[in-house]
């Protein structure tokens, strides 16, 4: 006992370390049962980090927290507040259990790993995030092997270790290129070529992953350090921003239209408005495969089959993203304050018996009778699932809760703190803008959430340190 309260500090970053190279591995639950997971080694680590510095925290710490506690309270009381909804019946075990697995924990992991950031010893803090870096590149050289051996821009292929999709890869995908990116910006001379080679690998990476969703986040993450980060002439580079964004959209826009469809982004944005604008129940026109039974995967809706194939024709996998964005949100229309499901994995479920009820019109195209959900479990666009499912007090909580800490991650940077400190900020900085982005176009599973949760939390103690 007397070398683990003497270590107690190299005991916990250790654990961490081990509980982020698992999530690494694309492993959530160790044990059949649940009961050894990845994010117990941050729990146990940070409880054993409590026990024994507990004397350390103070009324600051309260402080520096009162905006994640008050925006994850609304949350929470929003989702206790979904035992009154009437669609589908939960007990209030369900809902409690539930309200743990998609809300509490996510408080509890980014808490301790705060409180592990801002009191252990600098060293060891700064090996962790030394540690993380390292498991990004690992995942980039890694996923890069894949794109090499099987291809890039093929979908869905490459899945290293135990992940089940390309899409689970997020955090892997979006951190180096955060890392990546930053390092370009911050270091100097033989650092730089350095930085360029990192850059380069994590953006193979990226093409051999070939989620759509992480190349659009990327497109907005390459504009932040020019709005975060200190440097000569920054007015006049932020001024130039639009004008290069625009010339960006409009060099791929002409890019792409030798495209396959799945990357023919000219395409969808040409048609983008007259598909939006349709019923979803009648989307299914823009569908070839609804007219197709070689190729019929699902039963549709006779609505879509019923009005004949349109002369414009969009793939499956990015239209189903449209008629399920707009199928919920249409829903969360009718009542924009009402909490609906804690789960957004349960959405589909919810607005199949929803749309049973009210306004047929504005399910989705795609009937899936067997599985009873509203095309997918879920729209497959994160933000609009938090919208509907916490309704919009929620929302704002969460939007707040992310815009707090860019606000302090922009603090850290403004205030020329370490050069650790400002790149880690930095980095930080360009990814919450990318998961943003991306949350957009697709779900972020659990395993995903965690560790970004860990190190929101991290990088949030390290920006309170004082030391």
């Amino acid at each position: 006992m007397k070398i683990l309260a003497r270590n107690n500090e190299l005991f916990v970053i250790l654990l961490f370390c081990i509980g982020i190279f698992i999530y690494g591995l694309g492993i959530n639950k160790i044990t059949d049962s649940g009961s050894l997971s990845s994010q117990s080694f941050f729990i146990i680590g940070g409880l054993l980090f409590i026990f024994y510095h507990y004397k350390k925290f103070n009324i600051i710490d309260v402080k520096n927290l009162m905006v994640p506690i008050i925006t994850f309270s609304i949350v929470f009381i929003l989702g206790i507040l979904t035992y009154f909804d009437d669609i589908i019946k939960h007990s209030f075990a369900d809902i409690i259990r539930s309200v743990n697995q998609h809300i509490v924990i996510y408080f509890i992991l980014f808490t301790l790993c705060y409180f592990v950031a801002k009191y252990a010893k600098q060293s060891l803090v700064h090996f962790f995030f030394f540690f993380f870096a390292l498991l990004c590149l690992f995942e980039v050289l890694t996923m890069t092997y894949l794109g090499v051996k099987n291809g890039f821009l093929l979908h869905p292929l490459n899945a290293p270790f135990f992940f089940k999709a390309v899409f689970t890869y997020n955090i892997w995908i979006l951190a180096p290129l955060a890392i990546s990116i930053t390092s370009f910006v911050v270091f100097k001379g033989k650092f730089k070529i350095i930085s360029i080679v990192l850059f380069s690998l994590s953006i193979a990476a990226m093409l051999a992953n070939s989620e759509r969703s992480f190349i659009v986040a990327f497109l907005a993450m390459i504009f932040v350090p020019f709005i975060f980060w200190q440097y000569k002439y920054k007015r006049l580079a932020i001024l130039a921003l639009p004008l290069i964004w625009l010339f960006s959209v409009f060099a791929i826009y002409h890019l792409s239209k030798n495209f396959p469809p799945r990357w023919d982004f000219a395409h969808m944005i040409d048609n983008f408005i007259v598909v939006w604008n349709t019923p979803p129940i009648e989307m299914g026109k823009y569908d070839a495969s609804c007219f197709d039974n070689n190729v019929m995967h699902f039963t549709y809706r006779k609505e879509s089959i019923d009005v004949g194939m349109s002369d414009i024709q969009w793939e499956h996998s990015s239209l189903s993203r449209i008629t399920m964005t707009k199928s919920t949100l249409l829903a969360f229309l009718d009542s924009p304050f009402k909490p609906h499901t804690i789960n957004i994995f349960d959405i589909g479920s919810y607005l199949y018996s929803y749309y049973n009820l009210y306004n047929h019109q504005n399910r989705v195209y795609i009937d899936d009778k067997y599985h009873k959900v509203n095309g997918y479990n879920s729209p497959h666009n994160f933000a609009v699932s938090l919208l509907f499912a916490y309704g919009l007090f929620g929302f704002i909580s969460i939007i707040t809760f992310l815009a707090f800490l860019l606000y302090i991650f922009y603090t850290s940077i403004k205030q020329n703190r370490s050069t650790i400190t400002r790149f880690v900020a930095l980095s930080s900085a360009v990814f919450i803008v990318g998961i943003s982005i991306q949350s957009i176009f697709d779900v972020i599973y659990p395993i995903i959430l965690q560790p970004i949760f860990i190190m929101f939390g991290f990088v949030f103690g390290l920006c309170m340190r004082r030391d």
